[in-house]
């Protein structure tokens, strides 16, 4: 913090230092007076310089590798607007898009690499292709003779996308315990690779290529964010010590309130080794998401995917000032913390949330 007493005598010296002076002052209170993370998942192949000027306002801006070839200079927007905005990496290792989109020339080059290798696709007993989201294919991240598919991934990765120097971290998408389940999506029938195989090792091959992968990247970048989902999966922390809640609450971790307990049980468990974590709002539940993510330090609020920033994200309620408290009332078991300029209450199980100012004002959506 700088002494008031220098602040004087810095003043005093000429109009140009004034003027300096007031500016670090209000570039410290700007940054002081919001306390709250917002991001956003901007996983579109484009955006606009009038886009990136509107994007900056988040904390944190997960993106489409694509745009470091196709708008550069939007890029370099968010950065010049918001100094210190994290830039993260999307990169989703398990599979890709077939054929891919005309506007993704790195996906474009690594599409035309994987159709020479068949073995580096992630297939079922008959040879057939694994399919888990709808256009995209799966490929093999298992330990099977070594790890081509992800030491070729690795390299492509790292030489045409991380060290471009726009980022500050990667997220992976997918980075899953099991592999077993693959199966009843696209058209594909049983377990992956036969039901007669042993899942077990198919579980543990999966496991370790893709600590692999992310250990590679980790020991090349060491001071960078690294964000994964699902947050259903504690596995590989590691090298991955933040989680992204996709369609908070996460219903796959089970348990009371659609997940939400279980949730923020994790997310408390990562604050002692990441303070990166997202909660990612369903469609209709972006108020509830916000609010149940200041509950903790640790957590990033985000609204779907491809948002722009809009003012309502903002609750304007200074620092948190305590913990938070658990408690009941007739609408049944909420949890509060304390702000400066209010307080945040939330609901589990009913999926409300409130937030009460100190000036008697109350917002709920």
């Amino acid at each position: 913090m700088i002494h008031s007493q220098f602040i004087k005598i810095l003043i005093k010296k000429s109009t140009k230092m004034k003027k300096l002076v007031f500016f670090i002052l209000a570039i410290g209170l700007f940054f002081a007076a919001n306390a709250q993370k917002t991001a956003v998942h901007w996983y579109l192949a484009n955006m606009s310089l009038d886009q990136a000027k509107n994007l900056s306002h988040y904390d944190m801006v997960v993106v489409d590798a694509e745009n470091i070839f196709n708008n550069p200079r939007s890029l370099k927007l968010l950065k010049t607007n918001h100094p210190g905005i994290l830039l993260v990496c999307y990169l989703n290792p398990i599979e890709v898009f077939d054929p891919a989109y005309s506007d993704k020339p790195w996906s474009i080059a690594l599409l035309k690499e994987l159709k020479k290798h068949k073995d580096w696709w992630f297939q079922d007993g008959a040879g057939k292709q694994m399919v888990f989201w709808s256009g995209m294919k799966m490929l093999n991240c298992r330990l099977d003779n070594g790890y081509p598919y992800l030491e070729y991934l690795f390299k492509s990765f790292e030489k045409n996308i991380l060290t471009s120097g726009f980022f500050d971290g990667v997220l992976y998408d997918n980075l899953w315990d099991r592999i077993n389940w693959i199966g009843g999506f696209g058209g594909n029938k049983g377990l992956a690779y036969n039901d007669n195989q042993d899942t077990t090792k198919l579980d543990s091959q999966w496991r370790l290529g893709l600590r692999y992968l992310t250990k590679k990247i980790k020991i090349k970048h060491q001071k960078w964010i690294f964000i994964s989902n699902p947050g259903s999966n504690m596995l590989y922390t590691e090298t991955v010590p933040n989680k992204m809640f996709e369609n908070f609450p996460d219903k796959f971790l089970g348990g009371r309130a659609d997940g939400w307990y279980n949730s923020l049980l994790n997310a408390t468990k990562l604050e002692t080794i990441g303070s990166h974590t997202i909660f990612n709002a369903r469609e209709n539940n972006y108020f509830f998401t916000l609010c149940s993510s200041m509950l903790l330090d640790n957590v990033y609020f985000s609204d779907c995917q491809n948002k722009p920033w809009v003012e309502k994200y903002q609750l304007k309620l200074g620092h948190p000032v305590g913990k938070y408290l658990i408690d009941h009332d007739v609408d049944g078991e909420f949890f509060c913390r304390p702000y400066e300029k209010g307080k945040i209450i939330v609901y589990p199980d009913s999926g409300k949330a409130y937030v009460k100012y100190n000036n008697g004002e109350t917002r709920k959506e």
